[in-house]
């Protein structure tokens, strides 16, 4: 008898209980709804970042190999450049030196007529 007496007054405070817990369920329902809403947010929120980040680093990719190109092209330039100059600098040499044969060459007497 006794344990029926604990039973019926364990069952009389849960059935107390229940409002308070399914109200308590009630807020656990919605609050995991709005934790789903709040995820596929901060989802979403992150592949757009992702994806952003993914055409950033295309880009970068794109401008260092134009970047690569172009110190390629500026050092073949410089190359010639320096190539043009030894020419230039051969070339006058050859000038001056012709110059000064010509200067220093004795006439000839076909040359004075």
């Amino acid at each position: 008898m006794l344990t029926l007496e604990v039973f019926r007054r364990d069952e009389g405070q849960t059935e107390q209980q229940i409002p308070e817990l399914s109200e308590c369920v009630s807020r656990l329902t919605l609050d995991k709804g709005l934790f789903k809403v709040e995820i596929e947010t901060y989802k979403k929120s992150f592949e757009e970042t992702q994806a952003a980040h993914a055409g950033c680093n295309k880009f970068a990719r794109k401008l260092k190999l134009e970047l690569a190109t172009s110190l390629d092209a500026r050092k073949r330039s410089l190359d010639a450049y320096e190539e043009l100059q030894r020419s230039r600098v051969e070339l006058q040499k050859n000038l001056e030196t012709r110059n000064s044969e010509l200067m220093h060459r004795p006439a000839t007497t076909s040359q004075l007529s």
